[in-house]
């Protein structure tokens, strides 16, 4: 598509660090993804707000990602602007029983700066491949502990304005939150632990990891749990019940040691991967009347 350079200039004269034409597979969890025609990686929040406002005045779609493990970007590529929120957005803080977290810092960062700082109640989350940001834009959780249960408040740009919100406020449900609507960007977290030691929070941490080695396909890139849990039942139930365990198309296969897992066995493109989602919702449905709905993004 074609772009307009002078708005590419002005935020290139804000200092902002802008690539064109970026391959965005390297970028994401599934190790798929064509190029963005544009990727930002703006380090403060009036950078960030610079870019939003560019892109929405250029009239060019944007998406703000973090770690990009719970999206499908297409294999031709994204028409628009990628913000990306990763090392550049990453600080931690710590002050008492409160951790304050950038949105771009990850789960493995957060856990491990709270195991330094004798800090328990993140130890279950050990292991989620997200970063702060996407961990709470989608309220993820893992052995029973979601991450909205600790977090006490939050930074969040709302329209170009930057707004401290209570967990009440982000309006936290199964897989949801206030987040989901991109007008609402988590700049930073504040979550509220209990003292700890060390080596008990650690111990946790790596039986986490253990859990997770075991149950999941790490081996294999992936986006994770592909669909939400459905009432009364659970997604990786039925397509295992329904012989999925293992279906193919292109490089793209359910996981044979999880089947709510789709993972990338080799070189799979995203028609690969919207097929097999397409095809495990259509058996589910024949085999159970379940509706599966699709946890991941697709952009």
């Amino acid at each position: 598509m074609p772009m307009d350079f002078n708005f590419i200039q002005e935020l290139q004269q804000k200092k902002i660090a802008i690539e064109r034409r970026v391959t965005m597979a390297p970028y994401t969890s599934f190790r798929i993804g064509g190029a963005a025609e544009l990727i930002a990686l703006p380090d403060t929040a009036d950078k960030l707000r610079a870019c939003i406002l560019s892109a929405q005045q250029a009239k060019i779609p944007y998406r703000i990602l973090g770690q990009a493990s719970n999206v499908l970007i297409a294999s031709s590529g994204y028409p628009g602007m990628i913000i990306l929120l990763r090392s550049n957005w990453a600080k931690l803080n710590v002050e008492g029983t409160l951790l304050k977290a950038d949105g771009g810092l990850t789960i493995k960062r957060l856990c491990d700066g709270a195991m330094q700082a004798e800090l328990s109640g993140l130890e279950r989350l050990y292991g989620i491949p997200g970063s702060v940001g996407g961990a709470l834009h989608n309220n993820s959780g893992a052995f029973g502990t979601e991450l909205s249960e600790l977090l006490e408040s939050a930074q969040v740009l709302i329209q170009g304005q930057e707004r401290t919100l209570t967990r009440d406020q982000l309006q936290f449900g199964y897989r949801r939150s206030l987040l989901n609507d991109q007008n609402h960007v988590l700049l930073s977290a504040a979550f509220r632990l209990k003292p700890g030691q060390r080596h008990t929070i650690r111990r946790l941490m790596e039986e986490t990891m253990e859990r997770r080695k075991l149950k999941q396909p790490l081996e294999y890139p992936s986006a994770g749990s592909v669909f939400k849990r459905p009432e009364g039942h659970y997604a990786s139930a039925l397509i295992d019940q329904c012989g999925l365990k293992g279906r193919q198309i292109g490089g793209a296969q359910v996981s044979e040691k999880h089947a709510g897992f789709i993972i990338n066995r080799s070189q799979a493109s995203s028609d690969d991967v919207q097929a097999l989602i397409s095809h495990i919702q259509k058996e589910v449905y024949a085999e159970t009347s379940v509706t599966l709905e699709c946890e991941i993004e697709s952009l």
